[in-house]
């Protein structure tokens, strides 16, 4: 089965999951496309012109002089991916509260900074919470697809981070072994700090 000749309505339920697969495929390439095109011909070469070498047909080759520029960059192309429903979440966290409480506050002579702080941002306090609980969680495996579309980890190991190289050992390597530990830690990694986040910061959430 292709991208090209996935027909929806002829999916049975097994194809489900492999269309599903395509369709992630097809948004990380498309990621990575924008941002290949950034790199090459846009702002971003200002920034990268010490770092990168432009080759033949227009390919970005990454030097080692400034190497954390290129971290930076999947920093903020992994971060931009994201911002569009963290918006979102917002925007309707924001229409949820009631007009009467912060005419209410109005009434009482809070002005638009204690309005904030004392009552939207507590009552929007949960959504807070929720993003950034799933953004960190998404931010150990949603740059992978950038890195692997653009960077392959380079230049040298500059963004070579740990979803990254244990595909790297286990798939390219074949060091299944290697591999299977560290996707273990990776885990073990995760679940840790959601639980810490669970345990002191969902102290300061203000649910209603």
């Amino acid at each position: 089965m292709t991208a090209e000749g996935l027909v929806f309505r002829d999916m049975t339920r097994e194809d489900v999951p492999a269309g599903l697969r395509l369709c992630r495929l097809a948004r990380w390439n498309q990621r990575a496309e924008d941002w290949q095109a950034l790199l090459a011909n846009g702002f971003f070469r200002v920034a990268l012109r010490e770092a990168t070498i432009v080759g033949s047909g227009g390919a970005v080759v990454y030097g080692r002089r400034l190497a954390w520029v290129a971290m930076i960059l999947v920093i903020v192309a992994t971060a931009w991916t994201h911002l569009g429903y963290n918006i979102a979440f917002y925007i309707a966290g924001l229409l949820a509260i009631p007009a009467s409480v912060i005419e209410a506050a109005d009434v009482d002579g809070a002005g638009p900074i204690r309005r904030f702080t004392a009552i939207v941002f507590p009552l929007v306090s949960p959504i807070t919470f929720y993003l950034v609980v799933l953004n960190m969680v998404f931010a150990f495996f949603e740059s992978f697809g950038v890195i692997d579309a653009v960077t392959k980890g380079g230049p040298g190991d500059a963004t070579m981070i740990m979803v990254y190289k244990l595909y790297k050992d286990g798939f390219i390597g074949l060091n299944l072994g290697s591999s299977g530990a560290q996707s273990v830690i990776l885990m073990a990694l995760v679940i840790g700090l959601t639980m810490l986040q669970f345990r002191f910061a969902e102290k300061k959430v203000t649910y209603r």
